[in-house]
């Protein structure tokens, strides 16, 4: 396992030598013709903002680097960019012009990250078919297979594992996942508790109205003994 990671990263230095290289001779090559560059760049951006890919295609021709990340505060690359806005159609295009998912910005995230975090299924299928780096992280800590994790989407956490990404955090993550993600870890998945037995309530005991209480008359001694006065007829 530790050399086929060291195989992966030396691999991955390789080609990000080759790709510095050809970049920084096709920078020379346009500042020495007296090209704007920062110009061009900005342009190229804002033409994939607006998804024109015949302006996109031009400033390509003009020698635009599609990674350039100069014209974005978060040094997003163009394809970062289309992930963000979740245009699928300009992620595919500057995906066949060479863009590369592996390039990062300034906290680390690249492409595929960014794909990742938008659940962006069919993009990272196709940015898998060139990705050299399956473990770049944010600027907290959190890698991508254990990002695809948290997100939830267990066909792009499939892919991932497909393509070869591991994480011991994603692992771990991973046991309190939806068991369909679970599963993929060789976990049993989430158990939900059984819902407490329905109790039926007690009914309130009846209440019965006391009778009103019988008030007798009770005639004094001195009532009793006064005989009724006999009036006589004049």
């Amino acid at each position: 396992m530790a050399a086929m990671a060291l195989k992966k990263i030396l691999l991955l230095v390789g080609v990000l030598q080759v790709a510095a290289q050809y970049y920084s001779a096709s920078m020379r090559r346009l500042q020495e013709s007296g090209v704007d560059v920062a110009q061009l760049a900005s342009d190229f951006h804002k033409a994939c903002q607006r998804g024109d890919q015949d302006a996109a295609s031009a400033l390509l021709l003009k020698g635009v680097d599609v990674n350039d990340v100069s014209a974005s505060g978060p040094e997003w690359s163009a394809l970062a960019q289309a992930v963000i806005r979740k245009d699928t159609t300009m992620c595919t295009w500057l995906l066949s012009k060479g863009a590369s998912p592996d390039t990062p910005d300034r906290r680390g995230r690249t492409p595929l990250y960014h794909a990742v975090s938008n659940q962006l299924s069919t993009v990272v299928t196709e940015m898998l078919k060139t990705a050299k780096d399956l473990s770049p992280s944010d600027g907290d800590g959190i890698d991508l297979l254990t990002r695809a994790v948290w997100v939830g989407n267990a066909d792009i956490v499939k892919s991932l594992l497909a393509s070869g990404a591991s994480s011991e955090a994603a692992q771990f993550a991973a046991q309190s996942a939806p068991t369909a993600i679970a599963l993929l870890f060789g976990h049993s998945g989430v158990t939900k508790p059984s819902p407490a037995p329905a109790v039926a309530p007690t009914p309130a005991p009846a209440v019965v109205p006391a009778p009103a209480p019988v008030t007798e008359t009770v005639e004094t001694p001195e009532e009793a003994e006064t005989p009724a006065e006999t009036v006589e007829a004049p």
